[in-house]
């Protein structure tokens, strides 16, 4: 909008372009303003993840209306550049391209009929003469009325320009949607084997710690002496042995630690906390 505001003014009063129309220029910017603006609060509802959008038919509809929008406020600068032979009838492609890539493949080719179409209707409104496009000097290569051949000429190369840019887009979009496919899969299975790595942690220290409870346990008690009287020797051994078992426990809380930090238990300790106030 801010390009088409200064290019048309830059044209008119600093270049002194002759015909060129200006006002329409940037009356056409702010209806472009407009119902962008439109769509960009209508979006803006559904930006929110955790929000449950049971709308994905709504979105699409509101997806091709701003995009079909766009083709008509182009087929419009065309019009008022210049006509079939504006230079930026070329900014066709931009949009096809935009299509091809973020779009399905069905939505992609029915929104490039549309703008081939609305490129063949601008070229016969001006073959026929309904319609007399502004053709200001500078702008366009001549201001001659267009011949018959010029404007078959201009609806084939055009058609297959859009064809051709379709056919290699839709293809490198269909590319990339099949590497996507391919990462999700190989992010899901990691997702699997990252679960059983957790399964077998959690389960493998929960099996573990029992065992080496009884066994300290009986230890200590061996100790203390209720199973008999303890030399001095057996004494430095049961405290040697409890202490490598302590250190196993402390192993086995660690490991438990870690497991329990991949899982939804850590999200629910989380907590604001002020810098400053720790600093200090």
């Amino acid at each position: 909008v801010i390009t088409i505001i200064l290019a048309a003014l830059f044209a008119r009063y600093v270049l002194r372009m002759v015909g060129l129309d200006a006002e329409g220029l940037v009356i056409l910017a702010g209806c472009i303003a407009l119902y962008n603006s439109a769509a960009w609060v209508f979006f803006r509802r559904f930006r929110d993840p955790d929000k449950p959008t049971n709308v994905y038919r709504r979105l699409l509809a509101a997806t091709a209306a701003a995009v079909i929008m766009d083709f008509l406020a182009l087929t419009a600068a065309v019009w008022l550049v210049g006509g079939a032979r504006s230079p930026f009838a070329a900014f066709y492609l931009l949009h096809i391209m935009v299509c091809c890539i973020l779009l399905s493949r069905r939505a992609a080719l029915t929104l490039t009929t549309i703008a081939y179409g609305l490129l063949v209707l601008l070229v016969m409104a001006e073959w026929f003469h309904l319609g007399t496009p502004h053709q200001p000097v500078g702008a366009v290569a001549g201001t001659a009325p267009l011949t018959d051949l010029y404007a078959l000429t201009l609806i084939v190369v055009y058609g297959m320009l859009f064809a051709l840019s379709a056919f290699l887009l839709l293809g490198l979009n269909r590319s990339l949607r099949r590497v996507e496919r391919r990462i999700l899969l190989a992010n899901a299975e990691l997702n699997r084997l990252s679960q059983l790595r957790k399964d077998f942690l959690h389960i493998a220290t929960h099996n573990l710690r029992a065992p080496l409870g009884a066994v300290v346990m009986l230890l200590q008690n061996m100790r203390a002496g209720l199973a008999g009287p303890v030399t001095d020797k057996q004494q430095d051994w049961l405290d040697r042995g409890l202490r490598r078992l302590d250190d196993l426990s402390d192993f086995m809380a660690n490991m438990q630690t870690l497991s329990a930090l991949e899982t939804d238990i850590i999200q629910s300790q989380f907590t604001h906390v002020d810098l400053a106030e720790v600093a200090t």
